[in-house]
């Protein structure tokens, strides 16, 4: 620890300001605009905040990948954590990089990793410190100065590339089980497009279509196959240690809640929710968050419970998740007073076919298994998560060696290799 040393952020590194871009040319172009929704709540860069957009700009506002770059300002329902940082990931090289509003950009001068310095943004200390620097209410924001003053306790170079060593392999692993969700996520709406959509279900040869419908099929809203739960739970009757899913935990266009708070966190009154519950973010539902619970616990007022009826999951969960279904309800939403809401009333009047009994049958076996191996691979991430999180703070801090720490990740492995995506039809 002697070598150790207190180093202040803005001494190592710059915080730049990202671009006031405008919004026409949003949408087109080979630019890709950064923006606040790149930062997740947890660790990963998420893509659907990176957006094409057609203007150059100074070279001042461009960045490459590997660099670092923080979330300027939290709202309620916005998935980022005021200044939380993200890594541009290497996928994004040959584009033209451009960091938008309400994103800082990192400048790194340094001997310190951008990976070292990630970690150090992720801490507990940091993550304090910003609680207590922070301005505003309904939109809370931290300024550069406010970044640039926090103070870390920095090892020698060795030691931080060996930290980084350790906590990548929790990360890699992270990753693994997430692309095989991505893959099994788009089987199953592979199988959705195919069968429901474009009729090519098992035996669709010799099935008669009558007023663009296959025979025995039939034509429902969406409220004939599952109804809504308003289960609230007054404040004082939370329980202790329980998960709690706000719209800040629900990610975009990943259809498996896989991440939650605590119930500690609570300070007003929750819905309850059961496991296999679909929750639907009603603020602003163009977000796209929507997805399946995996644990039973609390969740915002602002989400829609959907419980399915019988024999109907997997028709509910690949129709309300789907790109359609989600800009029709945004096109059918409440305008609240500061941002618009999903309504309830509009959104159970969405079309909704329900196949033959043989058919219906067979979709909702194939996406259960589809399902199950995406929760299992859901609470893998959780659980790696936590470990590295515990382990992250008492390596930044040197209470526990680099030695202890890489004996303890020789053993990490993954669950299970998904080599292949279950198939989506027999045809």
């Amino acid at each position: 620890m002697s070598e150790w040393k207190t180093v202040r952020l803005g001494d190592v590194v710059s915080i730049k300001s990202g671009l006031s871009y405008k919004s026409e040319f949003l949408g087109k172009g080979d630019n890709l605009l950064l923006g606040m929704g790149c930062v997740s709540y947890k660790d990963r860069f998420v893509d659907s905040g990176a957006r094409p957009y057609y203007q150059d700009c100074d070279s001042k506002y461009l960045a490459v990948p590997g660099d670092l770059v923080l979330a300027t300002r939290q709202q309620s329902d916005n998935l980022p954590i005021l200044a939380m940082p993200a890594i541009i990931p290497e996928k994004y090289r040959g584009k033209k990089i451009i960091i938008g509003t309400n994103l800082y950009k990192v400048e790194n001068g340094s001997d310190i990793d951008n990976r070292f310095l990630f970690l150090v943004l992720k801490g507990h200390d940091y993550v304090n410190y910003i609680r207590g620097v922070k301005t505003g209410t309904t939109v809370q924001m931290v300024s550069k100065r406010n970044v640039e003053d926090f103070q870390f306790l920095c090892p020698p170079k060795e030691t931080r590339e060996r930290i980084v060593s350790i906590l990548s392999r929790y990360d890699a692993l992270i990753e693994n089980y997430q692309q095989q969700t991505k893959l099994l996520e788009e089987a199953g709406q592979r199988l959705y497009k195919e069968w429901f959509v474009d009729f090519h279900f098992p035996g669709y040869e010799s099935t008669i279509i009558i007023d663009g419908v296959p025979e025995r099929w039939e034509k429902k809203t969406l409220e004939d196959i599952c109804s809504i739960s308003k289960r609230v739970i007054q404040l004082s009757d939370i329980k202790e240690g329980r998960p709690y899913i706000g719209l800040e935990h629900m990610p975009r266009k990943d259809f498996c809640l896989s991440e939650w708070g605590n119930s500690e966190q609570i300070n007003s009154s929750k819905y309850e929710y059961k496991e296999s519950d679909i929750l639907f973010g009603k603020i602003r539902p163009y977000f796209h968050k929507v997805g399946f619970a995996i644990n039973d616990g609390y969740a915002s007022t602002d989400s829609i419970i959907m419980q399915s009826k019988p024999g109907m999951w997997a028709l509910l969960l690949m129709t309300v998740s789907s790109e359609q279904f989600v800009n029709y309800t945004s096109q059918t939403c409440k305008e609240g007073a500061k941002m618009p809401r999903a309504d309830w009333n509009q959104m159970k009047k969405y079309p909704v076919l329900i196949a033959c009994d043989t058919i219906q049958k067979e979709f909702e076996r194939r996406c259960k298994l589809i399902a199950n191996e995406i929760k299992a691979n859901a609470l893998q991430i959780h659980l790696l998560t936590e470990a590295r999180d515990r382990l992250l703070p008492k390596l930044m801090s040197g209470e526990i060696c680099v030695e202890v720490a890489q004996s303890v990740t020789n053993g990490l492995g993954v669950r299970k290799e998904q080599t292949d995506s279950p198939q989506a039809s027999d045809s």
